[in-house]
């Protein structure tokens, strides 16, 4: 019985430290209420601060990887929607690339969003992405966005855009 006991206190313990790791307020903090915390991250060395037209280096630098607008702007807490360019490096369209964008990441806490959000092409190299399925940031802090393009029998290049989303 009394192991019993030390399992469920341990259990409770456990759960009562992962709930504070990744749990936040959506309001700023109180300064008489220890429970609340406002996450402001837009300090972060990995963060770039937002701007329409925004462009981020490839891991191959074989393409340029553009988000031209978002909505909200700049990213915000819950449902995103982006719209990108994704071009060689002389600016010509990839003809045939496949693109894609896993869930969203959290670095700092080891989890992302659950929804993957839908990439659809527009023509030109632009792509509009989170429409259908969202780019979902649930919670404040730092968020990687992976966007992949694989272009068939050739090439795979990706880039990382990271936010803070406030909150």
């Amino acid at each position: 019985m009394a192991r019993s006991y030390f399992a469920v206190a341990a259990m409770a313990t456990i759960l009562g430290i992962c709930t504070a790791a990744c749990s936040t307020s959506d309001s700023p903090a109180d300064p008489g209420d220890a429970g609340n915390v406002y996450v402001k991250c837009d300090d972060d060395k990995r963060v770039i601060p937002y701007t329409p037209n925004m462009e981020v280096a490839s891991a191959q630098k074989k393409f340029k990887f553009k988000l031209v607008s978002a909505d909200p702007a700049p990213p915000q807490k819950n449902h995103n929607k982006w719209k990108i360019r994704i071009v060689d490096q002389n600016g010509a369209e990839i003809p045939d690339g496949v693109v894609t964008v896993p869930p969203p990441f959290m670095p700092d806490h080891g989890h992302g969003s659950s929804v993957t959000p839908s990439v659809i092409p527009t023509g030109d190299g632009n792509y509009d992405v989170g429409f259908t399925s969202p780019l979902h940031f649930f919670m404040p802090g730092v968020w990687r966005i992976t966007v992949n393009v694989k272009i068939p029998n050739t090439v795979l290049d990706s880039a990382e855009f990271y936010f803070c989303v406030p909150g």
